[in-house]
């Protein structure tokens, strides 16, 4: 008999908080314990905006409904390695920039000011598959510890999640 696999991720509502359209600046700080794994995702009518770990590689994807494009960066520190790593994401229209610690990326995607339903469901650290946008490398869930994400400089509160699926501790995090 084959094990159904669980997804552990906590869906965050949107609020005025969650503004994540054509301009926002995310951040994160994580520790995680395996190197694939989906980190934050969202998806609107018009499309998905996805940040997933891929073989140790942090990817950003955006797809407007019209276009996809992402942005990747490879930490040159293995981001397994126990310490804390500091995401940050800034969109500004088209343009997403990926920073990784020190390591600074972005892409420069087609212009679609259309894109404005924002205000959708946060899955942190995975979603069922219904969710997911077609061809993403990995549909597992994140497995490690976060803390300290904030949206547009607004601290964003695991403890008030209005779903919690699987084995999510909010609030700990054990020692590396």
């Amino acid at each position: 008999m084959d094990k159904v696999p669980r997804i552990h991720f906590l869906l965050l509502l949107s609020d005025e908080t969650f503004d994540l359209g054509l301009r926002f600046e995310l951040v994160m700080e994580l520790r995680p314990r395996v190197p694939s794994g989906m980190l934050l995702h969202v998806k609107t009518a018009e499309g998905d905006f996805t940040i997933f770990l891929d073989q140790g590689v942090v990817v950003v994807l955006v797809n407007d409904g019209s276009h996809e494009f992402f942005t990747k960066v490879k930490p040159r520190q293995s981001l397994c390695a126990g310490h804390w790593n500091r995401i940050t994401v800034i969109r500004d229209a088209n343009v997403v920039q990926l920073d990784v610690d020190s390591e600074v990326n972005h892409v420069v995607g087609p212009l679609n000011p259309s894109s404005t339903d924002t205000k959708k469901p946060v899955f942190i650290g995975g979603a069922q598959d219904p969710f997911l946008p077609e061809g993403i490398a990995t549909r597992k869930a994140y497995v490690g510890c976060m803390r300290n994400l904030t949206i547009n400089n607004s601290r964003v509160s695991f403890s008030k999640a209005a779903l919690v699926s699987g084995a999510v501790s909010v609030g700990t995090c054990p020692a590396a």
